[in-house]
């Protein structure tokens, strides 16, 4: 469940909170740029 937790929280952090701030990067929203690193990370630390 914490895992579930921390990416959750990264997602609403990072992603809503800057992403908000950042906008579009190379045409891609923040949150598409964000997402597979942040799912990456979830499994490479559960790993």
């Amino acid at each position: 469940m914490p895992p579930v937790i921390t990416t959750t929280l990264y997602f609403v952090i990072f992603g809503n909170l800057i992403g908000q701030r950042i906008g579009k990067m190379d045409g891609f929203d923040y949150m598409e740029f964000i997402v597979p690193g942040l799912i990456l990370m979830s499994v490479i630390t559960n790993s």
